[in-house]
């Protein structure tokens, strides 16, 4: 059977809660960044929706810097994840 590759999924790192909180959102803003520079630097997947996914990156990541809590819900996370999967993998190929 093959193995699977493990990634760092943006819903992974809320189980590391020992954290303190400006190290645990600096992780996600982080990965944000991560995926921003994925998506943007990726000219095989360039579609209408690049556009789209590339703003709505960008708006929470900017949601999250410029608040003084972190309100990322569940949808936002797993929405990121799938992001990660569809820019990501192209790039390991």
């Amino acid at each position: 059977m093959p193995t699977r590759r493990k990634t760092n999924k943006l819903i992974d790192i809320l189980e590391e809660h020992e954290q303190g909180f400006s190290e645990f959102q600096n992780t996600i803003v982080s990965k944000l960044r991560s995926l921003l520079m994925l998506i943007n630097n990726n000219p095989l997947l360039n579609d209408k929706n690049t556009d789209k996914e590339y703003g709505f990156v960008h708006d929470l990541k900017y949601k999250l810097e410029e608040s003084n809590s972190l309100h990322i819900t569940k949808e936002e996370m797993l929405k990121c994840n799938k992001l990660w999967k569809k820019y990501y993998l192209p790039n390991i190929i």
